[in-house]
């Protein structure tokens, strides 16, 4: 039987129009009860209502990208960096309501990246649940900021940002980090974007 928590959840997202599983809302309520129980030793957020969490942190991290998503005329999928993450806002609500409610799984990757070690190191908590709830690890972890980040592998094509400060010092850092990261790289059809909200 689904908790009341659940319940607000089905509700929120019925209210705006989102697609909803019952699994999800298992995910996401099993996310929420972590985020509180390691809110005091990792000062991840002051948003700790139920209705707070499910609509400023839950529905708010998915409705930017759905309305991302009806703007754009070619639906190829993305490997996405979540740029001060913090505790996992948006790119972990984006993960989870892509792969468990999304016929059509638009989300190969998902980085996380974050400059404070304590909001990285919870990330690294809830990754694994994230991996079991979807069925394979599609989570990377980065501590670092954005201009000081030099990949590895090929870079993302969608970067989302979600209550980070100033959009001048956001496109700042992400010029730096392309400067670093991206010139010497071929960038596939649909180009890289930056997704701010």
């Amino acid at each position: 039987m689904p908790s009341s928590f659940q319940g607000l959840i089905a509700k929120e997202f019925e209210r705006n129009k989102l697609l909803y599983k019952d699994c999800l809302g298992e995910a996401l309520e099993e996310y929420a009860k972590l985020l509180l129980s390691e809110n005091k030793k990792y000062n991840l957020t002051r948003i700790t209502t139920p209705e707070d969490i499910v609509n400023k942190h839950f529905i708010d991290s998915i409705l930017g990208f759905e309305k991302f998503l009806e703007n754009r005329s070619s639906k190829n999928n993305f490997h996405i960096m979540d740029v001060g993450s913090g505790a996992g806002f948006p790119g972990i609500p984006l993960l989870l309501y892509d792969q468990i409610c999304k016929d059509n799984q638009l989300i190969d990757k998902m980085d996380l990246l974050d400059s404070n070690t304590k909001k990285t190191e919870f990330l690294g908590l809830i990754k694994p649940k994230v991996a079991r709830r979807v069925d394979r690890d599609l989570i990377k972890i980065h501590n670092s900021r954005l201009e000081n980040l030099v990949l590895r592998e090929s870079p993302p094509n969608l970067y989302v940002s979600r209550a980070t400060g100033k959009i001048s010092n956001v496109l700042s850092f992400f010029e730096q980090f392309i400067k670093k990261n991206l010139n010497d790289i071929e960038v596939k059809e649909g180009g890289i974007c930056l997704l701010y909200y």
